[in-house]
């Protein structure tokens, strides 16, 4: 169990502003089988949104592969520094998922939609079970904006970025979300999160948001040039290039594929019945 001290945790009923579980970030292990399989989904389909963008990098002429298996300092083992940008990542990304995206928007969710509908909610009328369902709405709007705002913090503070890559940044944080509605948990972002940066760093040898990386198995140099680095990025990565949008789309649209749309629909019922309770 976890004690909440989460601002956007406080409701009108004890439970939803004093204890919450695993479950009720999103870390429900009811079924391993389950967690495995969203894992290992949202890996492949991170891992392919930016493979694409290099590829398409490649292709344009954009970036340029020196090297293979480099590492940052010469006489560094690559192996080991590789295995290290895992355990690193594998860190950033539950790190990043569980405060972002399960503890910041699904309780906030909960707890701005249980202070909008406010003490004596009638739970047996439809009424009030419509009101639920549409305040839900604006309560998703005003979590993801204060999310929003501590994730550009966290990322601006790296020095490269700039006013594109705060707005590609945005688009990574809707599309983060979109993960946790789609598939019910915050697994699946977790194995996105994750294979989004590992490929695009220590395999694709990017730069993942100004962030320097211990070694590449493919050692890729930029074009420079103000005209090339608006396309590729520059030193920031391309998580500030043009391409960084489609691929989140990209991304979006293979989650639709493979969960459709029933998933957002129990994901909304089950918070419309949390705040019921």
């Amino acid at each position: 169990m976890i004690c909440s001290s989460s601002p956007f945790a406080v409701g009108p009923r004890p439970r939803a502003s004093t204890i919450v579980s695993f479950g009720d970030i999103g870390l429900d292990l009811s079924s391993p089988r389950r967690a495995g399989t969203d894992l290992l989904y949202g890996f492949l389909v991170g891992s392919i949104g930016v493979t694409l963008i290099f590829a398409i990098e490649l292709r344009q002429g954009w970036i340029k592969i020196i090297s293979h298996c480099s590492t940052a300092a010469p006489g560094e083992v690559f192996a080991v520094n590789f295995l290290w940008d895992i355990l690193f990542h594998v860190s950033v990304s539950t790190n990043e998922e569980v405060f972002l995206r399960s503890w910041m928007f699904v309780l906030g969710c909960r707890g701005i939609a249980s202070s909008m509908i406010g003490e004596g909610y009638n739970a047996m009328t439809a009424v009030n079970v419509s009101i639920a369902a549409s305040t839900l709405w604006c309560s998703d709007a005003l979590t993801l904006l204060l999310s929003f705002v501590s994730l550009i913090r966290y990322h601006y503070m790296t020095g490269a970025s700039s006013r594109q890559s705060q707005i590609n940044l945005f688009v990574g944080e809707v599309f983060g979300y979109f993960n946790v509605i789609a598939s019910g948990s915050i697994w699946l972002g977790i194995g996105w999160h994750f294979g989004w940066n590992i490929f695009m760093g220590p395999i694709l040898g990017r730069s993942m948001s100004g962030i320097p990386m211990s070694c590449a198995v493919f050692d890729v140099i930029p074009k420079p040039g103000k005209s090339f680095e608006c396309l590729h990025g520059g030193e920031f990565g391309p998580e500030q290039g043009v391409l960084a949008p489609w691929a989140y789309g990209f991304c979006m649209v293979l989650i639709l594929l493979w969960y459709g749309t029933g998933g957002m629909t129990e994901w909304r019922n089950q918070i419309i019945e949390f705040v019921l309770q």
